[in-house]
């Protein structure tokens, strides 16, 4: 069904028994922020957990400064994003506006901001990302201390910026601040 609501994983899997959000086989699960908040900025948010699998997800309709589809944070390992679709995430509810310098929305976003400890096995992975107005982010973006990922099969289509981005050196972590190997 469609669910008019934004999640924040606060527990964790581990390797062998991860924590699995998906639609089941053969139906449609939507979130969609529609006339939701602003606050939290994600619609399914992930901060300092390991050994989660979001997979199958239609995630749509979040629109404000710096509006988020999938936000990862912090000290986590083995989240994997697979076969998700996101649209309509933008800075602003006018899908034409121009954006300046601080206009910003991320349809996928992760941030390594533990500088001791990086963001470690992540996959994204055959997402489909479109529709979305990120003003001056990306599509997809990693940025800060991540280490070991991969970002692959994914469709990134129909936005206003920068469609996948590995990036560093923005202040996301006080150290080792840059996506790598």
């Amino acid at each position: 069904g469609t669910y008019f609501e934004k999640i924040s994983i606060d527990t964790f899997g581990t390797m062998s028994n991860p924590m699995v959000i998906r639609n089941r086989p053969g139906d449609e699960v939507v979130l969609d922020g529609t006339g939701l908040a602003t606050v939290p900025e994600a619609m399914i948010s992930v901060f300092d957990q390991s050994y989660i699998v979001i997979q199958g997800l239609i995630i749509r309709n979040n629109r404000h400064q710096d509006a988020q589809g999938i936000l990862v944070e912090g000290n986590c390992q083995g989240i994997h994003l697979l076969g998700n679709e996101i649209h309509d995430i933008g800075f602003s509810s006018d899908s034409s506006a121009d954006p300046t310098p601080t206009d910003n929305a991320q349809p996928i976003i992760v941030y390594g901001t533990n500088a001791a400890n990086p963001i470690t096995e992540l996959v994204i992975r055959g997402n489909h990302v479109h529709d979305c107005q990120p003003g001056y982010s990306e599509g997809i973006a990693v940025n800060g201390n991540v280490v070991n990922f991969t970002i692959e099969n994914n469709e990134v289509l129909d936005i206003d910026n920068i469609g996948i981005d590995a990036i560093g050196f923005e202040g996301t972590a006080t150290s080792n601040d840059q996506a790598r190997n």
